[in-house]
C-alpha cells in the first residue's frame, strides 16, 4: 500500500481529481484538508491556503495517478509525493479490491 500525498490551490480541484481518480479506480479513498503553505516561488516567499489530498492505493497504480494528476492539475509543478504505508489486513485488502477488482464492499 502507498499513500499519494498532492496539493491544490483550492478544494474544489482537489474534490475534482480526487473523484476522477476513485472513478478510473487509480485510488480506493482520499482525505482533503486545507492548511496555510510557505513556499518558494520565484526566487519569493509565498504563504496562502492550500489543499491536500491524501490518496491510498496500491504501488502499481502510482504512476497512474501521478499522470492523471500531472494532466489536469493547475499548477505547474504540482505536488505530488509517495511514501510506503502498512495497514490493518482488512483495510488492504478491501483497498486492493477497490482498485483491482471494482469491488467496494
Amino acid at each position: 500500500m502507498i499513500v499519494i500525498y498532492i496539493t491544490f490551490p483550492d478544494k474544489k480541484e482537489a474534490q475534482s481529481v480526487s473523484r476522477v481518480l476513485l472513478e478510473k479506480k487509480l485510488i480506493a479513498c482520499s482525505n482533503i484538508y486545507s492548511f496555510d503553505s510557505s513556499y518558494w516561488w520565484k526566487n519569493q516567499i509565498k504563504t496562502k491556503q492550500e489543499f491536500a489530498m491524501i490518496a491510498k492505493t496500491t504501488q502499481e497504480k502510482y504512476e497512474s495517478v501521478k499522470q492523471e494528476v500531472e494532466r489536469s492539475h493547475s499548477y505547474d509543478i504540482p505536488c505530488i509525493t509517495y511514501w510506503k504505508a502498512n495497514a490493518n489486513k482488512k483495510y488492504i485488502d478491501w483497498m486492493k479490491r477497490c482498485v483491482n477488482e471494482g469491488s467496494f464492499d
